[in-house]
């Protein structure tokens, strides 16, 4: 997927949307449905396929010593991954996902063009914006623009006076 090169105004938005998640002001929120699946970046199969196999193999094996044990684990072990295993792999999911939108405007547009992706204000999460039929950019400008000003710390009052003070120490005095 071809995509243009950002402008100055697409980054500095960038860099208001990393401040604004950096200060809990804004939230990622992420729909695994749509965003894990194979061909995607943030996708690994081991995550979606180890936790349903391991119980399916060692219920195959008891399978061999006791029909009616080995599908009761296999069963078993089947729900507690719904229940367990599953919770802690979306969580998982959704820090492997925030770190790669976060780490670059590119691979932020990447998974903002899949969808799967919604921005919500943390104060208030009814203004949000969804991925991809909504623009973030005018998300973002709209009510965090006050995180897109570059705030340059001013120059405190001592080192003027140590400046003036330098000044006057190199000028020459004449010899007597």
């Amino acid at each position: 997927m071809a995509t243009k090169k950002p402008n100055k105004a697409d980054l500095m938005t960038y860099k208001a949307l990393q401040k604004a998640v950096e200060e809990n002001k804004l939230k990622i929120f992420v729909n695994d449905i749509i965003l894990n699946k194979p061909g995607i970046a943030v996708y690994n199969p081991w995550e979606n396929l180890l936790p349903k196999l391991l119980p399916v193999l060692i219920g195959f094996f008891v399978l061999f010593f006791s029909v009616i044990l080995g599908l009761i684990i296999i069963i078993g072990s089947l729900a507690l991954n719904e229940r367990i295993c599953k919770k802690k792999l979306n969580i998982r999911f959704y820090n492997r996902t925030k770190e790669y939108v976060l780490k670059s405007y590119d691979t932020y547009d990447e998974i903002w063009q899949l969808g799967g992706l919604i921005l919500a204000d943390s104060e208030n999460k009814k203004n949000s914006c969804l991925s991809p039929e909504e623009n973030w950019k005018e998300y973002i400008i709209h009510n965090f623009s006050e995180l897109m000003i570059d705030k340059k710390e001013e120059k405190p009052e001592e080192k003027v006076e140590d400046k003036k003070e330098n000044e006057q120490k190199s000028i020459r005095r004449p010899r007597r």
